[in-house]
């Protein structure tokens, strides 16, 4: 089945490599491929550390808006109704469960 997703994995990593030249992450990490859909207009601003971060889980609804969910705090941490961006985070840090 990962074979099947091939071209669309490396055609995502290209666009999220063209992509984040243009308001990456604070960290200088590429941008989640659902921002890097968004146009810039409509991403989070200012960027939160969460838009680069490997360990987030963004998503996008016509009910709820845009939202991040932080598999290391188990926890919504970014919702468009409320923005409150998380500008620094040591879980970046922490390897994630699994590798």
């Amino acid at each position: 089945m990962d074979s099947d997703r091939g071209p669309f994995k490396a055609g995502l990593n290209r666009m999220v490599g063209t992509l984040a030249g243009q308001g990456g992450a604070p960290d200088g990490r590429e941008l989640s491929p659902t921002l890097c859909l968004l146009e810039a207009a409509r991403r989070p601003d200012p960027m939160p550390v969460c838009g680069g971060c490997p360990r987030s889980m963004w998503f996008l609804s016509k009910e709820t808006g845009l939202k991040a969910y932080c598999r290391a705090m188990h926890a919504v941490v970014w919702e468009s109704d409320n923005p409150q961006p998380i500008l620094a985070c040591d879980g970046v840090l922490d390897p994630e469960e699994g590798d």
